[in-house]
């Protein structure tokens, strides 16, 4: 499994690889005699393929090493189980299925007093929240695992309890704080050499100086991340640099590029089944097919970005669909349909206290 981390080879490859050690461990395992070590390994398998973002995989792995925790009275790691197996399940947007699995880990980590194990699910509480769009509740989570972290000390919760909080910070569009606690969260990473959190951090900071119009920067902190991220055969977290790649590429006026970094983002997201990745990929081309005049496919592909926005219950994600519609009305002179989906979409992000969103589609109703 080490080699399956460390060899540049395909993610498709690697997930076989962990297949063939699944099996081989399942054939040469002595059974209850070793239940304990039995463990240590389905959770690393688990983890395995979780890295590589072959979910379904990892659940049932997770399962499996859940069900034998509790066999063995383990608690220490039946509540390390139940925080990743909600992990996955936020990955894949089942949000009510991640909230119950975290947080009967947190009941768990607080029966064993362990401050660092509630600190991290609070922080994936937190994500929860934050994917819904309860950005208070999210902040309020983040703010209670730093301060344990603080406490304790650990310089892990601390680091993403500060990089998660600069995410709010992005969306409020105070992005001088948001780059500080990306910049801050970055040097603890690599202190503590997390390449996969180093990766977040650099991802964050890509959409904070894209939010800038600082392209360069912008590209410059993904092709890190993706660097990291592809090492890794971290899937799920190239595919979303694709798309943010993609983005940048399109304010650069480069269709091509645009097109090639959504095409790549599009594959993956449909390889490891995460429909809001698509939609994200479809509202970059959609605004790229606007830009070229191309109605039908523009609100085509919008619409579906929307559609599955809102069946995922992602409110950021349709509020900004929404207001790329509205641009497209608008582009076609179609000002009542434009003004509809622009007040549609500033009306979402006024309920969402994404402040810079409001400003900007408050400014696009006003051109109308």
């Amino acid at each position: 499994m080490a080699a399956v981390q460390r060899d540049e080879i395909s993610a498709a490859q690697a997930i076989r690889d962990v297949d063939r050690v699944l099996k081989t461990f399942r054939r040469v395992s002595l059974g209850d005699q070793e239940d304990a070590y039995n463990l240590k390994v389905l959770l690393g398998v688990g983890e395995s393929y979780e890295a590589l973002s072959s979910f379904d995989r990892a659940l049932a792995v997770y399962s499996e090493a859940l069900d034998l925790s509790r066999k063995l009275n383990e608690k220490a790691s039946e509540a390390a189980l139940l925080r990743q197996t909600g992990r996955v399940h936020r990955k894949r947007n089942r949000w009510d299925e991640a909230l119950t699995h975290i947080r009967e880990s947190r009941t768990l980590y607080d029966d064993l007093q362990d401050a660092t194990g509630s600190a991290r699910c609070q922080i994936s509480e937190g994500i929860v929240a934050y994917e819904r769009g309860n950005y208070d509740a999210a902040s309020d989570a983040y703010q209670a695992a730093l301060e344990i972290g603080q406490r304790i000390p650990n310089r892990r919760i601390v680091a993403d309890a500060t990089m998660n909080l600069g995410i709010l910070y992005t969306i409020k569009g105070d992005f001088d704080e948001a780059t500080v606690h990306y910049q801050n969260s970055l040097a603890l990473f690599e202190q503590l050499d997390s390449s996969v959190s180093m990766a977040q951090a650099y991802h964050n900071l890509g959409k904070c100086y894209s939010a800038k119009q600082n392209w360069n920067q912008a590209l410059d902190a993904y092709e890190k991340c993706l660097e990291i991220s592809q090492d890794q055969g971290n899937l799920l977290q190239s595919a979303m640099t694709y798309v943010n790649k993609a983005a940048v590429y399109l304010e650069l006026g480069d269709m091509t590029m645009t097109a090639t970094y959504c095409a790549r983002a599009v594959d993956i997201f449909k390889e490891v089944d995460y429909p809001l990745g698509v939609a994200e990929a479809y509202k970059v081309l959609g605004q790229m097919f606007t830009r070229k005049q191309e109605w039908i496919t523009a609100q085509g592909l919008l619409e579906e970005s929307l559609r599955i926005c809102e069946e995922f219950d992602n409110p950021l994600g349709a509020a900004e669909s929404c207001r790329s519609i509205g641009i497209l009305h608008h582009n076609r002179d179609e000002a009542d349909l434009a003004r509809t989906n622009l007040e549609r979409a500033r009306d979402q992000f006024q309920s969402l206290g994404a402040r810079h969103d409001v400003e900007s589609t408050t400014e696009l109703i006003a051109a109308l």
